[in-house]
C-alpha cells in the first residue's frame, strides 16, 4: 500500500460516493466486507507487475445550527403608555373612532441551519514478483470494505522456492529408503541403507538438498553418502522429473555408544536449506514445505526405533593383586591355603552391574583354570551357603546371584583350592559367554589375559647327607648340602649360614665363608686366606648349622614358591690332620698359542715351570717345590 489519506471537504447540499476498484462486483465465502477487483497473471524470473488503484468517497450533510436560543416560534403583544383611548373626527369630518394607543401583536419564527461536507481519498500501489524462472502465478485481488485495503488469494499457477498454496509444485521431493540394514550390525561393521530420491513436480529440472538432522546425533555417529563424508548437507542439481536417484548411506559406530536415537533423514528444496547458494530467506517464515523426511534405525518401530549395534559380549577385567603381580602364589605362609580370592572389575559398571547384565544377553563369568600344559580348561569352584545355610559347592560365576559386586564395580570370590585343586602350576583365565549370533567368535565371549602361578604347600627337606660323605675333610674342601627341590638362590642369600670350630674362637657367619647357591644345593667352604692358624685347626671337629639362626633372623631356606624349610640343616665334620711339609697336590694345564713339536717340547720345561711360579706367586727359593712331569704336545697345544 503506497498511500491512504482522509481529509474534509466542503460542498452543498448532495452527498456522493466514486468507486473505481469495482469490477465485475461479487461476495467472496459469504463476506460481505470483501469485493473482488481484479484477477492478474504474472510470471517468475524476475520481472515485476505493479498496479495503482485509489477510492474515494463523499459525504455532504445539512443540519440545524444553534445559536441565541436555536429555533424559536412565539407571538408577542405590545401597548404603549398614556391614554387608554382616543375619540374624535377629522376636521369634523367623519366617523368616531375609538383608538388604543401603542397595542401591537407579533408572531416570530427563528430559524438557524449549518451545512458541511467530508471526502475520504485511499489510494493502494502494489507490485508483485517472484526471482524463480517458471513461476506462474494467477492472483485475485479483493477489496476490504471494512477495513480499506487489498487481500491477494493465490488462485492458480505453479511454484518453488518455497511453494505457494494454491499451486502446483515444481519441486516436491520424495525420499524412500529401499533398503534397510539387518538387526545385527556388528560394532565394527558398517550400518548400510539404500536411499532413493525422485522429484514429483511438474519441474522439468529440480534442485534439492538431502541432509541428516545431526541434532540427535549424541553418540557421533559417522555418516558416509556415497562413500563421502556426510557431516552437512549434500546438494543435487539438475534432478530430472519422474527420475529416481539410488544412494548408499552409511552409518558408522561412534567411539563408545552401541544404541543411538534414530536420525531423520531430510530432503527439501535447495531454497529451503541455509548452507545452499540458492537459499531465499523468505522460505523460512512459511508454515508449510515440501520438505519430507525419513528415519534411520534398524530395530524397532514407533517409539522403540532406534540404531543399533550389537553389543560384544562385555568386558571383565583383573583386578587386586592378580593385577598388580601377574601371578599368584598359594604356599604355607599363605594366610588361606584352602583358597585363593580372586578379585575382577567390570569396566562398564556406570551403565550396568554384571548381574543385571543377565537380563541381556550376557550368561555368565565364569574362572577358569588348567594346569601348565594342558589343554582343557576347568571351572573354578566356591562354597557358598543355600537357604539352610549349610555350604555347597558352585561355578566361579561373577555374574550369579552369589556374587557381590560392589557400587565401584569390584568382584571378589575365593576359588577353592582344598580337596579341588592339587599342587601344582596353573593358568587362570575369567571369561564371559553371551548368547551367540552367529557372528565372530569374540563378539559372543570375552576373555581377559591368562594369569599363571603356582600351588605349592610342600617346603624343602634335605636329601641325603652332607658331601662328602667321609666325616673328615680338607680345610679348603668344598662341603655340599642337597635339597629336595629347588631353592631360593638369588642374592642377598635368605639363610643364614654358621660355622664353628670346636676348641678354638672361630666362628664364621655366611659372609666369612665361600657360599654357592645353585638349583637344590648349597656349597661352601672355609676359606684359609681369612687369617686362619691353619695348625690350630687341624684335627679339629666343626659343627654347621644352615637355615634360621638365631631367634630374632628373619632368614631361612626357601624353596622357589617361598615355603620354608621346617628344621634347619646341622651337620659336624673334621678337619683332616695333615702334616703340611709332606703334603703336595697335582694340577694339568694347557698352554695355547704355543708352537709345539715333539722335537721343541723338552727345550720349554724350564719356560714353563718360570711362569706357573709365576702365577702361584712364589719365590726363586721355591723353585725345588715345583716338579714338572714330561711335556708333550696334544692338537699343537702344550
Amino acid at each position: 500500500i503506497l498511500m491512504t489519506t482522509r481529509q474534509p471537504l466542503h460542498h452543498r447540499h448532495y452527498c456522493w460516493v466514486q468507486k473505481k476498484l469495482k469490477i465485475n462486483p461479487k461476495k467472496r465465502n459469504d463476506d460481505t466486507n470483501l469485493e473482488e477487483v481484479k484477477r492478474i497473471q504474472f510470471s517468475g524470473g524476475g520481472s515485476t507487475f505493479s498496479m495503482m488503484l485509489s477510492k474515494e468517497k463523499v459525504w455532504d450533510r445539512v443540519g440545524l445550527s444553534c445559536w441565541d436560543g436555536c429555533n424559536a416560534d412565539y407571538e408577542n403583544t405590545i401597548e404603549g403608555p398614556g391614554l387608554d383611548d382616543l375619540k374624535g373626527t377629522v376636521k369634523g369630518i367623519g366617523v368616531v373612532t375609538d383608538i388604543k394607543l401603542f397595542t401591537v401583536k407579533t408572531h416570530v419564527t427563528h430559524e438557524s441551519t449549518a451545512e458541511s461536507m467530508d471526502t475520504e481519498s485511499t489510494s493502494i500501489g502494489f507490485t508483485l514478483g517472484d526471482n524463480e524462472p517458471g513461476d506462474e502465478f494467477v492472483v485475485d485481488l479483493y477489496y476490504d470494505e471494512k477495513f480499506g485495503t487489498i487481500i491477494f488469494d493465490t488462485f492458480a499457477g505453479r511454484s518453488k522456492c518455497p511453494h505457494e498454496a494454491g499451486t502446483a509444485a515444481i519441486e516436491d521431493p520424495r525420499l524412500v529408503i529401499t533398503s534397510y540394514p539387518p538387526q545385527h550390525v556388528f560394532p565394527d561393521e558398517d550400518m548400510v541403507f539404500e536411499v532413493e530420491m525422485s522429484n514429483l513436480g511438474v519441474g522439468d529440472e529440480s534442485q534439492f538438498v538431502l541432509y541428516a538432522q545431526h541434532r540427535d546425533n549424541e553418540g557421533s555417529l559417522k555418516l558416509l553418502l556415497d562413500g563421502a563424508p556426510f557431516g552437512g548437507s549434500r546438494e543435487f542439481t539438475n534432478l530430472l522429473k519422474n527420475t529416481s536417484y539410488k544412494k548408499t548411506l552409511v552409518v558408522q559406530r561412534g567411539p563408545r555408544l552401541f544404541q543411538y536415537t534414530p536420525l531423520d533423514l531430510v530432503m527439501e528444496s535447495a531454497c529451503e536449506d541455509a548452507s545452499s547458494q540458492t537459499n531465499d530467506l523468505t522460505a523460512s517464515v512459511f508454515v508449510e514445505t515440501k520438505s519430507i523426511s525419513q528415519k534411520l534405525f534398524n530395530r524397532g518401530a514407533g517409539e522403540s526405533a532406534a540404531i543399533e549395534f550389537v553389543k560384544p559380549c562385555p568386558k571383565v577385567e583383573w583386578a587386586g593383586e592378580l593385577k598388580r603381580d601377574r601371578y599368584f602364589v598359594v604356599n604355607t605362609e599363605s594366610g588361606d591355603t584352602d583358597n585363593l580370592l580372586v578379585t575382577v572389575f567390570n569396566p562398564n559398571h556406570g551403565e550396568n552391574k554384571f548381574q543385571n547384565m543377565t537380563k541381556g544377553r550376557l550368561n555368565n563369568i565364569f574362572l577358569y583354570y588348567r594346569g601348565l600344559g594342558e589343554l582343557h580348561w576347568s571351572t573354578a569352584r566356591i562354597e557358598v551357603e543355600d537357604g539352610d545355610g549349610k555350604l555347597t559347592s558352585r561355578e566361579v560365576d561373577f555374574a550369579a546371584e552369589y556374587a557381590d559386586e560392589s557400587s565401584y564395580g569390584y568382584t571378589s570370590m575365593k576359588w577353592k583350592l582344598g580337596n579341588f585343586v592339587s599342587e601344582g602350576t596353573y593358568e587362570l583365565k575369567v571369561e564371559t559367554k553371551c548368547n551367540p549370533l552367529g557372528g565372530p567368535p569374540d563378539i559372543d565371549m570375552f576373555s581377559t589375559s591368562v594369569i599363571s602361578g603356582v600351588i605349592d604347600l610342600t617346603p624343602p627337606e634335605q636329601y641325603g647327607q652332607a658331601l662328602p660323605l667321609r666325616d673328615t675333610v680338607l680345610l679348603g674342601e668344598e662341603l655340599v648340602v642337597v635339597f629336595t627341590e629347588a631353592i631360593l638362590c638369588e642374592k642377598p642369600f635368605t639363610f643364614d649360614l654358621q660355622v664353628i670350630i670346636d676348641g678354638t674362637n672361630y666362628r664364621f657367619d655366611r659372609e666369612e665363608l665361600q657360599v654357592v647357591c645353585e638349583g637344590r644345593k648349597v656349597g661352601f667352604q672355609i676359606d684359609p686366606t681369612v687369617g686362619i692358624d691353619v695348625e690350630q685347626v687341624m684335627g679339629k671337629t666343626f659343627t654347621v648349622e644352615i637355615g634360621k639362626v638365631g631367634v630374632d633372623s628373619l632368614s631361612n631356606i626357601f624353596d622357589a614358591n617361598g615355603n620354608a624349610i621346617e628344621n634347619n640343616v646341622k651337620f659336624s665334620k673334621t678337619l683332616a690332620n695333615i702334616n703340611l711339609d709332606e703334603a703336595s697336590s697335582s694340577f694339568k694345564f694347557v698352554l695355547e698359542d704355543i708352537d709345539c713339536s715333539d722335537d721343541t717340547v723338552g727345550a720349554l720345561a724350564d719356560e714353563v715351570k718360570e711362569k706357573i711360579m709365576l702365577l702361584l706367586e712364589l719365590d726363586a727359593s721355591d723353585n725345588n717345590r715345583i716338579v714338572l712331569t714330561p711335556l708333550r704336545c696334544e692338537n699343537g697345544n702344550m
